[in-house]
């Protein structure tokens, strides 16, 4: 089942605003979360207090799921970026206002809700921008955006903060958030409102779309939640192995945990290439699996005695890499299966599941390293992730026999032995649900 359109489409300049929209976002919003941190660290807070800060900017992306997809799909994309960003700004201006912790906790989470709202917006916007092979392209474009926002985040705080109190830096940042929401009004590619395109398929493009119905889409979500979730809980062990079992500084852990990021960027501008010479849905899926059991595999050999602490870091250079390979290849089959006005719900849904999966998984291993080593929990973890992923491969092969799939850009799959389907038997891929 596809419903891409096999044109080449590709408006380079739409993606190229969309991408630096996002990266605008993403460091703001990471520059607001690490001046907080460090405003905590200096107060004399403990690590329970900082926990909190991070879990509340996470769990409104997890808590909001089903009508923050509806109304990236409802409501104009335009509007959506800009009002978000909007909001965010007064939300971050606010912090300057008070010095309480419950206040900023509060505030934060007002500001996630706007992030919510903006990832489904974003990534149901692209495929109108791009589609056939470009589309994977235009998704790594997009976001390399955000990741490089991700990297930009951390190093501003730390400036912001360094050269300023910490009130100014949140003004600062409050601007930039202010300047994504006015730029966002410099995209003309729109969707959902009185944007929204009719279809050549209305009844196709009406037909409600649930993530129970598409077994593929299914398949490879919960493969990938499960394995992000013990890969979770190895981002909590991480911490005790390098500090404590290599005796490695401040310095070489932020370093470690900058390659990771720096991977997913260097990987972002290379996976769309890749991913584009995939033209079926099933491949992309594998691909998805492959990645997240590299990425356990990745994790395993971390687990490992080292001759260096510093072999850590091209490990988790290449992790970041497959890391990128799995946001790409899970936005592009959500773009070719889920139908247009769908889309925003899709890419809400999936991303609620995937967060939510990774909150669990802190709490597991903050369980595991009550109960083992750090080596050993690292072992156990990473081990569940790896078979979570093999264990998907059978079933997203079940699910290609039972329902085939038509091909990206006039190239045909595999079809029952028992039915040979001609050129002219076939039915256009909007047909198909």
């Amino acid at each position: 089942m596809s419903f891409e359109n096999n044109s080449e489409d590709f408006a380079l300049r739409e993606v190229l605003f969309l991408a630096l929209t996002a990266c605008v976002g993403g460091a703001a919003l990471f520059t607001v979360d690490f001046i907080l941190v460090l405003q905590l660290q200096s107060s004399g807070f403990g690590g329970a207090a900082v926990a909190l800060l991070i879990t509340c900017g996470t769990v409104p992306v997890v808590a909001l799921t089903p009508i923050a997809g509806r109304i990236a799909d409802r409501f104009d994309s335009r509007w959506i970026m800009s009002l978000s960003g909007l909001a965010q700004s007064v939300f971050i201006l606010a912090m300057t206002q008070t010095n309480g912790y419950v206040a900023h906790l509060v505030l934060l989470s007002l500001c996630a809700c706007g992030t919510a709202v903006m990832a489904p917006t974003v990534s149901a916007l692209v495929p109108r921008m791009a589609s056939g092979r470009k589309l994977p392209i235009a998704i790594s474009f997009v976001q390399t955006g955000n990741l490089l926002g991700m990297v930009i985040g951390p190093a501003a705080a730390g400036f912001l903060v360094a050269a300023y109190d910490t009130d100014v830096a949140l003004t600062i940042v409050a601007a930039a958030a202010l300047g994504r929401a006015l730029f966002s009004l410099t995209i003309r590619t729109r969707r959902g409102g009185a944007a929204n395109l009719v279809t050549d398929d209305a009844a196709t493009e009406s037909r409600t779309w649930t993530l129970r119905s598409d077994r593929l889409i299914l398949t490879t979500v919960i493969g990938l939640g499960g394995c992000l979730m013990v890969l979770s809980a190895a981002n909590v062990l991480e911490v005790f192995l390098v500090r404590e079992v290599y005796g490695a500084g401040e310095a070489t852990y932020g370093i470690i945990n900058s390659s990771w990021t720096f991977g997913m960027t260097i990987g972002a501008l290379i996976v769309g290439w890749t991913i584009s010479r995939f033209t079926r849905d099933m491949t992309l899926s594998w691909s998805v699996m492959f990645s997240v059991g590299a990425m356990c595999a990745i994790i395993l050999v971390i687990a490992q005695p080292l001759p260096s602490v510093n072999l850590i870091i091209p490990l988790y250079f290449l992790g970041g890499i497959m890391n990128a390979g799995i946001n790409a290849g899970v936005q592009t089959i959500v773009a070719r299966r889920v139908p247009e006005a769908h889309r925003g719900r899709a890419g809400a849904r999936i991303n609620g599941t995937v967060q939510g999966a990774s909150l669990v998984g802190f709490g597991f291993g903050a369980l595991l390293s009550t109960m083992f080593s750090v080596e050993t929990a690292l072992m156990i973890a990473a081990g569940g992730g790896l078979a979570v992923a093999i264990g998907c491969v059978p079933c997203i092969n079940r699910t290609a026999r039972t329902s085939p799939e038509p091909a990206v850009d006039g190239e045909t799959d595999t079809v029952p032995a028992e039915k040979e389907t001609t050129e002219t038997e076939k039915e256009p891929p909007l047909a198909k649900a």
